[in-house]
């Protein structure tokens, strides 16, 4: 019997929650359902190869891939019997799941997707990053110190290393002929992250979460070979303020599929297949279960610079390796600590040898958080008093598993 999308969706996420209450975290499945390869799989279509996750649209030679910020299978589920999002579906021709990367991040996401690679060899590691060039603790999408309050502080002082050192999707397949168009949000074309991650392609400027799709559409006529990538971020925005369960972020779901399938409709009426996924999930965790690190006297005083990376997904770097494994157990029972090279061992970041940047920025210690739990280090004084109840970057199914819906 063939199982429903509803089947295969429930059962990815059992299976994956199975695996969390094993080993206290979900391991992306980078070579077959990673978010890495749904991009390999991009390229393989436009050369005409029937393989990967994408086989249901091979012969088609205009693609609208649409990223969904924080919309994970459990968000989707929860949504299942509404009008909307049943009719939505119905109109799919496949829909299965992939697995986000770690850390479950846009930062760290959003790179793998526009490379093709897992964050062992592209090496942008979460929201707030160590990099060595500039001796600092930066903040990625927008290129600044993590303590600064304004955006893009580097760039316009002439610092300029690079974050992403690896070609692009959007290269290699103008290197096949087929032209790309990136649509941006224009508060974001300028940084230096949308910048590297969407070198290859035109960019095409959007102003709002709502025009997003219109220009995404109307690009479809600017080639007969062609990709357009869109990002939409307002359900990570709600989910993060209201909880990713609540009531406004189920709201946001329903009014998405609406305009999805009127998307759909427009986009293959040009010739286009449509691929929605999302970049990561997001899970609850309350006032109660934030640690602040900087309260924890005995960890801080064994690290060089303080913790970084998600909140959920913590770096650590030691002044003193040996004071600062004795000092774990400030953490409490709340969160697993592994030495990165465990970690790299263990397969979370990705397969094979890490990358000269990615041992140069990934620290001594990574933090896995469990459900309901946050490590939280204010390095800006606004830091001090968290609002939101919606987090992610860390490992458990809600962050992890995400779905895969062909049109």
């Amino acid at each position: 019997m063939t199982l429903s999308w509803l089947d295969v969706l429930k059962d990815a996420y059992e299976r994956a929650e199975e695996e969390y209450r094993k080993v206290g975290y979900v391991k992306p499945r980078y070579g077959e359902r990673s978010l890495a390869d749904l991009s390999s799989s991009i390229v393989a279509l436009f050369r005409g190869e029937a393989e990967g996750l994408l086989e249901p649209l091979v012969g088609r030679s205009k693609l609208l891939l649409v990223v969904v910020d924080s919309l994970g299978v459990n968000l989707l589920l929860s949504v299942a019997e509404e009008p909307e999002v049943k009719e939505l579906l119905k109109t799919a021709k496949y829909v299965t799941w992939l697995t986000s990367v770690a850390p479950s991040t846009t930062a760290t996401a959003l790179v793998s997707i526009a490379t093709a690679a897992e964050p062992i060899r592209h090496a942008v590691l979460g929201y707030r990053m160590y990099l060595r060039e500039v001796g600092a603790v930066v903040r990625t999408l927008d290129y600044s110190p993590a303590a600064a309050e304004k955006w893009c502080v580097l760039e316009k002082a002439g610092v300029h290393p690079r974050l992403v050192e690896l070609p692009t999707i959007f290269e290699a397949l103008a290197s096949n002929n087929v032209k790309s168009v990136f649509v941006a949000y224009e508060g974001h074309i300028e940084s230096k992250y949308t910048k590297e991650i969407s070198r290859g392609s035109e960019v095409l400027k959007h102003i709002s979460y709502t025009d997003v799709f219109p220009r995404a559409v109307q690009a479809l006529s600017a080639a007969n070979k062609l990709m357009v990538y869109a990002y939409w971020g307002e359900l990570d925005t709600v989910s993060h303020v209201y909880g990713p369960e609540s009531e406004e972020a189920r709201f946001c779901i329903i009014a998405l599929a609406s305009i999805l399938k009127r998307v759909v409709r427009t986009a293959r009426s040009a010739g286009a297949g449509v691929v929605l996924l999302a970049d990561h999930g997001q899970t609850r965790v309350n006032k109660s279960g934030l640690i602040m690190a900087h309260t924890l006297d005995s960890l801080m005083s064994s690290l060089l610079i303080p913790p970084y990376g998600e909140r959920r997904f913590a770096y650590l770097k030691a002044l003193d390796r040996n004071k600062l494994e004795e000092s774990l157990h400030e953490l409490g029972e709340g969160f697993i600590p592994l030495t990165v090279g465990e970690a790299v061992k263990r397969g979370i970041f990705g397969r094979g040898k890490p990358s000269r940047q990615f041992l140069e920025r990934a620290g001594d210690y990574v933090i896995l958080a469990k459900r309901g739990k946050a490590l939280l280090y204010p390095y800006r004084e606004k830091d001090l008093e968290p609002e939101g109840l919606g987090y992610h970057g860390g490992l458990t199914p809600e962050e992890v598993i995400v779905p895969l819906i062909i049109f």
